[in-house]
């Protein structure tokens, strides 16, 4: 995979095999491992993704994250609350190779480290 590794700085081993690639917006379905976007159309363009809350309980712990592997402000939205608690949307900047890694927790996602995306 051109510019995604299994880790991308140095105190990082998120394995990304068995990645979900994402070529054009529609529902992350995964709740754990990777989901990378990356757009496919001519000419490609920012993905708008969405993303169902965790389940409390069954989802507790699964851990997911989240790749740009092009240059694209690609969101990504979540039901009212569910990530951090309070916010709903992901912004990720026009850059390849940012990043969001969610934990999730009592039915909402928390994130616990990112490149360059922002959650309001």
């Amino acid at each position: 995979m051109p510019g995604i590794t299994n880790s991308p700085d140095a105190t990082d081993n998120f394995d990304v095999s068995g990645a979900d690639f994402y070529g054009a917006s529609a529902a992350i379905t995964g709740k754990k491992g990777a989901a990378i976007l990356s757009p496919v159309a001519s000419p490609p363009g920012a993905l708008q993704m969405t993303l169902a809350a965790p389940i409390a309980g069954t989802d507790d712990g699964k851990s997911l994250r989240i790749w740009s592997m092009g240059a694209y402000a690609h969101t990504v939205t979540c039901p009212a609350g569910g990530i951090n608690g309070t916010s709903h949307l992901l912004t990720f900047t026009a850059a390849a190779n940012n990043f969001v890694t969610l934990l999730a927790i009592s039915g909402s996602w928390y994130i616990t480290g990112n490149t360059n995306v922002t959650a309001s």
